[in-house]
């Protein structure tokens, strides 16, 4: 039996998006809060966004399977990033945060905030994971809400109540209670539901990937978020790690775009996208691979998808240990060298970005 390690550690470092494979697993691409707090104005499956571009495939069970989804479980004000684990049906570890505009002079803002991605911020405010500012959202949430636990502990255990289950059980879990913090110990969320919601539609709908073998071990997911291609846009980070491996892993990054043709993030079109700059829209690449891709082979000749170099990417991490990745980096001064069909300039930054997550 698989022992989890569940918990999403959020970290500044130096990454982007998209598919994987490894040890000749195929790669596939497919397509909540304190009782206090405001209830969810539309529900997740709704607001759903990440899987516009792909169909879902299946990862046979035996195969880890790292699925990304971006949803709004927690009213208009923000949108959540969840992201999970899982062998076949069953979920075995789960991870949510969400991102929202607070004041700059409480809060730590994400990569790029002080960059050219910042400059999409209207004065005083400044985009910010919850998870990462856990004790100035939780301070936020005591004085406006009344909340008498921490943002963290309430998301915890509602991850770690996910984890286990297969999508059917979670799913009978919601049918069965209205208001889910009755059997969730440790959880006050009055959006708790939404939140289970988002995981069960990211592990039905969300991108996925297929990792290693899913032997027994200790799995650890982490989300960490970087910046590892220039100052205009921030990166989520998802490594499973089993052991010692990377089992699985997934990266996307967010960027702000005139909006036309392209898809924002959820909540673009309520209370979160009203601090978007006139004539912007905040994007996944991931998302946007269609238009995003096409916007990089105009602007920087690229000649192939944004998609298609981040798999490689990502397929090259995957199975490999931290000290086997440490090995090649420190003998090639640029990874495009290494990492077979990946073109991205910045191939050895989204690897070093990797490397940190896990460590």
């Amino acid at each position: 039996m698989k022992k989890l390690k569940l918990g999403v550690i959020v970290v500044a470092a130096v990454l982007l998006v998209a598919g994987c494979k490894a040890d000749d697993k195929k790669g596939t691409a497919s397509s909540t809060s304190e009782k206090t707090e405001e209830t969810t104005k539309e529900s997740s499956s709704e607001a759903a966004s990440g899987a516009s571009e792909s169909v879902a495939l299946e990862v046979p069970a035996g195969t880890l399977a790292i699925r990304q989804l971006y949803t709004a479980p927690h009213g208009d004000k923000s949108f959540g990033v969840t992201t999970v684990v899982m062998d076949g049906d069953k979920i075995l570890a789960a991870a949510t945060d969400e991102f929202q505009y607070v004041a700059k002079a409480d809060f730590k803002g994400v990569p790029s905030s002080d960059g050219g991605f910042g400059e999409n911020y209207p004065a005083d405010l400044v985009l910010a994971s919850k998870l990462e500012n856990d004790d100035a959202y939780s301070k936020m949430m005591a004085e406006k809400g009344k909340a008498t636990k921490k943002y963290s502990e309430s998301m915890t255990a509602l991850m770690e109540f996910a984890a286990g289950k297969t999508i059917t059980e979670l799913e009978k879990e919601l049918a069965d209670n209205e208001t889910i913090t009755d059997v969730v110990t440790g959880a006050t969320f009055a959006d708790a539901n939404g939140y289970l919601e988002a995981v069960i539609d990211t592990a039905k709908n969300g991108f996925g990937l297929a990792g290693i073998e899913a032997t027994d071990g200790d799995i650890k997911l982490t989300h960490t978020y970087a910046a590892p291609h220039g100052d205009k846009s921030f990166a989520v980070i998802s490594v499973a790690k089993i052991d010692d491996k990377i089992g699985a892993a997934y990266v996307d990054e967010f960027q702000f775009l005139d909006k036309g043709d392209v898809e924002g993030v959820p909540n673009s079109d309520g209370g979160f996208g009203e601090n978007f700059k006139e004539g912007t829209i905040l994007i996944s690449k991931m998302t946007n691979n269609g238009a995003y891709s096409k916007m990089m082979a105009e602007k920087g000749k690229a000649t192939q998808e944004y998609a298609e170099s981040m798999n490689a990417i990502l397929d090259y991490v995957t199975g490999k240990t931290v000290a086997e990745i440490d090995e090649d980096l420190t003998a090639n001064e640029d990874m495009v060298d290494v990492v077979t069909g990946a073109t991205f300039s910045d191939t050895t930054g989204y690897v070093k970005a990797i490397v940190e997550a896990v460590k």
